[in-house]
């Protein structure tokens, strides 16, 4: 079967933790080239995604883009990392007695400090199966799009080539009248 290089598919999926959404585009390319743009809390799952690219696909330039974005639902629940906070409350009571009339650090910044929030394990994992889910989905959009592409090649190409047979079938209908037209234009 024909397929085209060329396509575009995407896949969003809603949960109460938040919206997942998924786009992969092909173009046309001599080997598979793919590249991945994921949140950081997803770029761990780059490894798997890559292999079922792979096994799916042979070639073209492949973008891959995940989004999630958290939902702003009660079911969100921070968690600290205390181990962490101790480290920073340490160091910002260094400052403060080395710089007495510093200004104390403000609690939103402590928590944008990396690490301070920790993610729920489980919570990751349900993540984590979502979103593969999600990008076997889309591929399997993509293979789709690929495929219908590919047909309206084929048939544009069949078209074409059912142009040149007829006008192969004509210039030999024709063949002995052209030889004939020739002949006398070279005796004249």
């Amino acid at each position: 079967m024909t397929s085209s290089m060329t396509a575009f598919a995407r896949s969003q999926s809603e949960h109460d933790w938040g919206t997942l959404i998924c786009e992969i585009r092909s173009v046309n390319h001599r080997y598979l080239e793919p590249s991945f743009r994921l949140p950081d809390s997803l770029r761990h799952l780059e490894s798997a995604l890559r292999d079922l690219l792979r096994n799916s696909l042979q070639r073209g330039k492949v973008e891959v883009q995940i989004k999630w974005m958290a939902s702003s639902g009660g079911n969100t629940h921070l968690n600290l990392n205390n181990a962490m906070l101790d480290q920073l409350q340490q160091a910002t009571a260094a400052i403060a007695a080395r710089f007495p009339d510093s200004n104390p650090p403000d609690p939103l910044d402590l928590l944008r400090w990396p690490g301070v929030i920790a993610e729920a394990e489980q919570d990751t994992k349900i993540i984590d199966e979502k979103a593969l889910a999600l990008f076997r989905a889309t591929l399997d959009l993509l293979q789709a799009q690929r495929k219908r592409e590919g047909e309206q090649l084929r048939g544009l190409i069949e078209d074409r080539l059912q142009q040149i047979s007829n006008i192969v079938a004509g210039i030999r209908r024709d063949m002995v009248s052209i030889l004939q037209a020739q002949a006398d234009r070279i005796k004249t």
